[in-house]
């Protein structure tokens, strides 16, 4: 809400301050400020703000699905294999941590398993 005055309530001067301009504001001002500020209240009731949360909630878990890790397909593996065996010059750039192994708190932790070198 735009209109209304915003403070941090931890903060005391802050709080003094706002309400020093409340009091002395131009009672015009005050009744401007409140027209806006109910009419925004009738308008944005809780059908709308939990409208708004859900479509909001919805948007977030679908940002998560998308950054969700995607493992390679048996046919995109054999298309890479292939590319791979026909290449002039390879290089191959791995990440490790978080990648190969899970992420582990110290470093000596990060082991592969088994199934990591020997494809």
């Amino acid at each position: 809400m735009g209109e209304a005055l915003l403070i941090n309530p931890m903060d005391e001067n802050e709080m003094a301050e706002a309400l020093e301009a409340a009091l002395t504001m131009p009672h015009d001002v005050q009744q401007k400020k409140m027209r806006l500020m109910q009419k925004r209240l009738r308008d944005y009731d809780v059908l709308n703000w939990v409208n708004d949360f859900l479509i909001q909630l919805n948007d977030v878990k679908s940002d998560q699905e998308a950054q969700h890790t995607k493992f390679l397909t048996g046919e995109a593996q054999q298309v890479i294999v292939k590319d791979y065996r026909q290449a002039g010059t390879r290089s191959l750039l791995l990440d490790y941590d978080g990648t190969l192994v899970p992420f582990a708190r110290h470093p000596r932790e990060a082991q592969p398993g088994a199934n990591c070198c020997n494809s």
